[in-house]
């Protein structure tokens, strides 16, 4: 898809999003914040986010599913972050947007509609990917300090076991993506 194209998409959800209100609050801002192929090609994940323009009162995410030749705005769940879809796109992996405490990797079940958490030792800074076969899921590992000084590696999580393989050794430095 041409840049244009898929900035003008980002704009429409945007503005759906906010239309969405019965009172538009001009106090907010609202903003697609990522789109994400479904593996089937004819839809897209989207996260879009309402925030205090003054940071006066916390922001708000729904993920939704758009499909391409319908045009039809499907919501799925709230404060999804870093989506990764599945390759059959049964189960989308994500990371929420309102923990602050946790960094947890979070499975939606798109047949079942539910939502469960998967995995806890995640960094927040990452991107999951799922392996083409579907049985192993990319992401970071952080550990050893904080902010600027915790070391984050790569890592390779079996989905039918929950084994975990560490990919890079780091140390001091950090490994993403």
């Amino acid at each position: 898809m041409k840049p244009l194209s898929f900035l003008i998409i980002a704009v429409f959800f945007a503005r759906l999003a906010k239309s969405q209100t019965s009172e538009i609050d001009t106090n907010y801002a609202t903003s697609a914040v990522a789109a994400v192929w479904m593996p089937n090609g004819k839809s897209l994940l989207i996260a879009v986010v309402k925030y205090h323009k003054r940071g006066q009162a916390p922001f708000t995410s729904k993920v939704f599913d758009y499909d391409l030749g319908s045009k039809q705005l499907t919501y799925l769940f709230d404060n999804g972050s870093n989506l990764a879809p599945s390759p059959d796109g049964k189960t989308i992996a994500f990371l929420k947007r309102d923990d602050n405490k946790r960094a947890d990797i979070y499975f939606f079940k798109t047949t079942t509609k539910k939502e469960t958490v998967f995995k806890t030792d995640t960094s927040r800074k990452n991107s999951l990917e799922w392996s083409p076969d579907g049985k192993n899921l990319l992401y970071n590992i952080s550990y050893g300090g904080q902010g600027q000084q915790a070391t984050i590696d790569i890592c390779v999580l079996n989905i039918a076991t929950k084994q975990v393989r560490q990919i890079t050794q780091s140390g001091k430095d950090k490994s993403y993506d």
